[in-house]
């Protein structure tokens, strides 16, 4: 409706109403920022959102243990007075990396972004952070597109392969997903996957 909803990277919310002659910044009280353990790491932080269904989705990279992530999503209903979020989409599986400033270069391909199929299921993109061989190992969530039921939480994978895809777009008068993704140095690529 006439809202604008304005998210800070380490979880602070606030939103607009156009309808209001002087535009002003309102905040929303959230725990999303209990979700960031370790903020040290500069890209463990939102990487998109999308509301389906009067609920916020919240992508974000997760630090499962010590030195171990994943891409995961919190949700919580929309309210203009708090937001309680919960785990959505976690899975168990995290990588690793035993060298700490290395991971924290590696978190920065995590992917993450989420994109409106239906009003049960969303696309989700997970990065291979940089460790290539995950992105073809159909056992492993990392370096794909996921297709997630928001009503059961099961996946199933649309495209594998990946190294970090963060932009998608999805046509659906023509049954298209659209992604785009980084590359090392250059190189980067757009991918059309057909879903008929």
């Amino acid at each position: 409706k006439n809202f604008l909803f304005i998210f800070y990277p380490y979880g602070k919310i606030f939103f607009i109403d156009l309808d209001e002659d002087k535009i002003s910044l309102k905040k929303i009280d959230t725990n999303l920022h209990d979700f960031f353990k370790n903020i040290e790491y500069s890209a463990q932080t939102i990487k998109d959102i999308e509301i389906v269904d009067k609920k916020f989705y919240v992508s974000f990279v997760n630090r499962k243990r010590e030195n171990c992530f994943n891409t995961s999503i919190a949700t919580a209903n929309i309210n203009f007075d708090s937001l309680n979020f919960k785990l959505f989409f976690d899975p168990e599986m995290c990588l690793g990396f035993k060298n700490e400033k290395i991971g924290q270069i590696k978190i920065n391909a995590s992917g993450g972004r989420i994109e409106y199929y239906n009003d049960e299921k969303i696309f989700f993109t997970i990065g291979n952070y940089l460790s290539p061989p995950v992105a073809q190992n159909d056992k492993k969530i990392f370096g794909k597109i996921l297709e997630i039921n928001l009503k059961n939480k099961q996946n199933k994978i649309i495209s594998k392969g990946h190294r970090n895809p963060q932009g998608l777009l999805y046509l659906k008068d023509k049954k298209i997903l659209i992604s785009s993704e980084h590359a090392d140095f250059g190189g980067d690529e757009i991918n059309i996957l057909n879903l008929n």
